[in-house]
């Protein structure tokens, strides 16, 4: 009867030792499916991460890009006001030294400037007079060439009546290119003698030309319009 008892009491110890190996290989591969999925996330995660990585790369090279416009956008402003700049010292040096001259003072030719090139107009009593203006203003530092715009006076003796008569034709024709859309942006010099109007100075266009000659030609107290204009090049 004892031994019976003893044989029962050994087959439940192994069953119940049976149980708990069991059990043990259970936990562990759960533990080994555990610990694989955070390396499938790690390498997910790195995929992913690569793709953020290329992103930002494209993202780089569109802002070099847009950077490298506005650079090349920037320069070519700079350039555009640093050769209105040149241009505006260049006139200033060519109407000091034509009114330091004696001969051509007493009559203020206007000067215009474009890119270097000199544009002087206005009324001479003599050819004289106007070559000699022409030799002082290629003398000026900065200057490529200089182009003749100047016309003799109808008459040298020329009254003070006439004169203020010249002076109010002037202003008036000015006034009147300013008011007009078409031409009021361009620096025309206006020069009249005797009722006939020059107009000189540079244009973007023959039309603009043409329309500034028309505007002047209907001025009160103008009697002809000599055109001495260019178109900008």
């Amino acid at each position: 009867m004892k031994l019976r008892h003893d044989s029962a009491f050994l087959r439940a110890v192994c069953a119940s030792a049976a149980c708990v190996v069991l059990i043990a290989g259970c936990n562990k591969t759960g533990t080994n499916t555990a610990e694989f999925n955070p390396q499938s996330s790690n390498t997910t995660a790195t995929a992913s991460g690569g793709t953020s990585s290329d992103t930002n790369t494209n993202a780089t090279d569109t802002s070099r890009k847009d950077t490298s416009a506005t650079n090349s956008s920037n320069q070519s402003a700079k350039s555009s006001v640093g050769t209105t700049i040149d241009d505006t010292i260049i006139t200033t040096r060519v109407r000091s030294a034509l009114l330091a001259d004696p001969d051509i003072k007493s009559f203020e030719p206007k000067v215009e400037t474009r890119k270097g090139e000199v544009q002087i107009s206005g009324f001479l009593d003599s050819q004289t007079q106007i070559n000699r203006a022409l030799e002082i203003a290629r003398g000026v530092e900065g200057v490529k060439n200089v182009e003749n715009k100047m016309s003799l006076k109808n008459s040298s003796n020329t009254t003070i009546g006439a004169k203020v008569d010249d002076g109010i034709t002037t202003t008036r024709v000015k006034s009147a290119l300013i008011a007009d859309p078409a031409t009021k942006g361009f620096d025309i010099s206006v020069v009249t003698n005797q009722g006939t109007v020059q107009l000189s100075g540079f244009a973007d266009n023959q039309a603009q030309i043409n329309r500034a000659v028309q505007i002047a030609s209907n001025v009160e107290g103008v009697s002809n319009v000599t055109n001495k204009m260019s178109v900008k090049q």
